[in-house]
């Protein structure tokens, strides 16, 4: 058989495999589905049902009705309507890259019981994990941690449209929900407005950031609104009264966060958060409400296979005094920690000046 034989029939063989798949992509998608649903369940107890689910054009699935729950226990999660878009190259190499997420009517609901929920699955260890667990002394924190991120990355689309989207909590006579009316994510950025009651008490938020797979960068800016939807307003951080008994209130906060390349092991992040108008309580912090103008932290980590160090080139500002920390947590038989703080001469009035309003007041 010549070569020129062999070249078209591996050429006719391979535009079959393709026109069956694309012919048959919707059963393929179903039959992936049911596949990972039931790994899911086996690992998890989390069962799954969706009413529709089909492929729109080459790489698109569309998912109607989908609702993930727990047998005996309210439903976890539901949408109306889930619309994606795959990166097909990808896919091919076994990777999930989402570049386009249309999500309708959804909600993610959490529930606790007096001694059971419908996310007890969260804390459940499987017995796989506990035999890699016991079988390995030592964990690569850098190899972990940055697949997770490439995963999260990959996940999180470049573009989309959410719409009507709730997170709830409940558990007896507590109740949170945040509520996302529109939320629009493109070129990398997105921006949105949250909508939070908790116990009745109604909050607004504006939100804006970036969401850059190719930089690996993760960035988020949160200002309060006032009653008529402008940015100056405050907002309380929800649970912690309910949970600790403290309260903590912002003007505004900020993050931004890029991961590098692991490289010899070693995977440096890179970020910085900046804090404004903070003010908390907790009766064993102060008696009074304790003031904060602003707080910033620029910073430099390297995560190892086995150390965690905060670089020391790292600033920490409270108000006007600025410091170096420096912490090395390495794990061998033991965990061994090294820890300094590095300030230049300053004088006393800005170190008093810059100390948090309310905290030292017993002391007036």
């Amino acid at each position: 058989m010549t070569f020129k034989r062999w070249h078209k029939i591996v050429l006719i063989s391979l535009i079959s495999l393709l026109v069956t798949t694309l012919l048959l992509r919707g059963a393929i998608a179903r039959l992936a589905f049911s596949i990972v649903a039931e790994r899911v369940e086996s690992r998890s107890g989390v069962k799954s049902n969706y009413s529709k689910l089909k492929v729109r054009g080459i790489n698109g699935i569309e998912i109607s009705n989908l609702a993930l729950y727990s047998d005996g226990h309210d439903t976890l999660f539901k949408s109306g309507q889930i619309y994606l878009r795959i990166n097909p190259v990808k896919l091919l190499l076994f990777k999930t890259d989402i570049t386009y997420l249309e999500l309708k009517g959804a909600a993610l609901t959490f529930v606790k019981g007096d001694s059971t929920s419908n996310f007890d699955f969260l804390y459940r260890r499987s017995a796989a994990n506990d035999t890699l667990v016991t079988r390995s002394n030592s964990v690569a924190y850098s190899a972990t941690l940055d697949k997770a991120l490439s995963l999260l990355l990959r996940i999180l689309p470049s573009e989309a449209n959410i719409d009507d989207f709730k997170i709830s909590y409940r558990r007896g006579e507590y109740s949170l929900e945040i509520t996302i009316p529109s939320l629009k994510l493109k070129d990398d950025t997105y921006t949105t407005e949250i909508e939070t009651v908790e116990n009745g008490k109604h909050e607004r938020l504006k939100v804006n950031g970036i969401l850059n797979d190719d930089e690996r960068r993760i960035s988020s800016k949160i200002v309060g609104c006032d009653e008529s939807g402008n940015s100056e307003g405050r907002f309380s951080v929800p649970f912690l009264d309910f949970r600790w008994g403290a309260s903590v209130m912002f003007d505004s906060l900020a993050f931004d966060f890029t991961a590098g390349q692991r490289r010899g092991g070693v995977l440096i992040l890179n970020g910085s958060s900046l804090f404004s108008g903070i003010s908390l309580f907790h009766k064993r912090v102060s008696l009074d409400t304790v003031y904060l103008k602003k707080a910033q932290f620029e910073y430099k980590t390297l995560v190892g296979n086995n150390f965690i160090e905060l670089d020391s080139t790292s600033t920490a500002t409270v108000n006007e005094l600025a410091a170096n920390p420096y912490l090395r947590a390495q794990k061998g038989e033991k965990w061994i920690v090294t820890a300094s703080l590095n300030k230049e001469d300053f004088d006393s009035d800005q170190l008093f000046s810059s100390l948090p309003k309310g905290l030292f007041s017993i002391l007036a």
